[in-house]
């Protein structure tokens, strides 16, 4: 939702629809004022899905919340070592600004994406999806390769939600193929 009536429009249709779950793509729209209008209006049995910035931002006020379990974030599993020399380049390059488990992870879709176009010499998707397919790299959050369907092998995720004391917990980690 990206703004006020939105997250109206949002809620109204989940609770008309009866929804289980509701995603949220966490940029910059406070998560915590979403849950809380959730709640406030009887919806405390609904899912809350994001990935780790919705966990990120209610960090700090999962105590608070009626339903703090129904929040479900996605991070990737696999960390990159404070010590590694991408993420010193990248602490350089970005004084000040948090980091965040997907960085690593959105670094390495854009190379393999730049990789795919430049070995395709275009841009456009019916081009380069070919060479996207048959992408092998080495990249700073995993090696990336893909299966005949275009599906991500080796990919992990890791679930959190929070305790009733507004901890963060692991509820599991997937590993993939």
């Amino acid at each position: 939702a990206s703004s006020r009536s939105d997250a109206n429009r949002v809620i109204s249709e989940a609770r008309a629809q009866k929804d289980d779950a509701i995603f949220l793509a966490v940029s910059s729209e406070p998560a915590n004022e979403f849950v809380r209008q959730l709640e406030q209006r009887g919806l405390t049995n609904v899912q809350f899905l994001g990935p780790e910035t919705l966990c990120a931002q209610l960090s700090s006020s999962a105590k608070d919340l009626r339903s703090p379990k129904n929040v479900v974030c996605a991070t990737p599993s696999r960390a990159v070592s404070q010590d590694s020399e991408w993420r010193k380049k990248y602490d350089q390059q970005f004084k000040g600004e948090n980091y965040r488990g997907l960085s690593p992870a959105s670094y390495d879709a854009v190379m393999v994406l730049a990789s795919a176009m430049l070995q395709a010499k275009s841009s456009e998707p019916r081009e380069y999806m070919t060479a996207l397919r048959a992408t092998q790299y080495n990249g700073v959050s995993q090696s990336i390769r893909f299966d005949d369907r275009g599906e991500l092998l080796a990919s992990a995720v890791t679930l959190h939600s929070f305790n009733p004391g507004g901890q963060m917990v692991v509820l599991a980690t997937i590993e993939g193929t």
